[in-house]
């Protein structure tokens, strides 16, 4: 299991040149919808958390760059995501956080910046009592789903400026920043450049 910003597997996805790490959920089915998903399509769980549906598909996985940045996303290929999910539309905020977890630590400053998680661990403890809560099973993306998610509808890097959709460096001061305030991808997802480092559940393999 490995920790995707550490070995910087994405584009600009460690844009905000921080160590705060921090996570989507996802889940794969939504009891209670009766119609027909599509693409960018919303619900809203029991504790206020906004998923989007991605849809199945398939699209082109990594980058042949040369740049050293780049190491572990090589080579490009093509992926097949064969069943649709959802994913929420923000990395996990603090207020997100408290609601499934008590932490008076967090209680301090802006609600909605992503929270900080020291391992792997701590997501998935997130997701296991959120499902407990909310009779759904959620589950940390794989490195193909929020890949996939981040550029759907698009064979470029990024999906528009990189000010525009991403705190990173050169404009955040190294700090993190509320979700959503940047603009969103075509599905409808905030932040997926920048901003905190996220974290997938897959093993990593050196040969990609």
């Amino acid at each position: 299991i490995t920790i995707k910003g550490l070995v910087e597997k994405y584009i600009s996805k460690k844009a905000v040149d921080t160590k705060d790490q921090n996570f989507r959920s996802t889940v794969s089915s939504w009891f209670g919808l009766r119609k027909k998903n599509h693409p960018g399509d919303y619900a809203e769980n029991g504790l206020g958390i906004r998923f989007i549906w991605v849809p199945p598909g398939v699209f082109e996985m990594g980058s042949n760059s040369q740049h050293k940045k780049y190491f572990y996303s090589k080579p490009k290929h093509r992926v097949v995501i064969r069943s649709g999910f959802w994913m929420s539309q923000h990395e996990i905020t603090k207020s997100q956080w408290l609601k499934v977890f008590c932490d008076n630590s967090l209680k301090k400053g802006h609600p909605d910046i992503p929270v900080k998680i020291e391992r792997l661990s701590s997501a998935i403890s997130f997701c296991s009592d959120m499902s407990l809560r909310d009779g759904r099973t959620y589950r940390l993306p794989s490195e193909a789903e929020w890949e996939y998610a981040c550029r759907y509808g698009s064979s470029s890097e990024l999906y528009g400026s990189l000010d525009d959709i991403a705190w990173h460096e050169n404009n955040s001061w190294e700090l993190l920043k509320p979700v959503g305030l940047k603009i969103a991808n075509p599905l409808g997802f905030y932040d997926m450049i920048g901003n905190a480092e996220e974290v997938c559940h897959d093993r990593f393999h050196m040969n990609y």
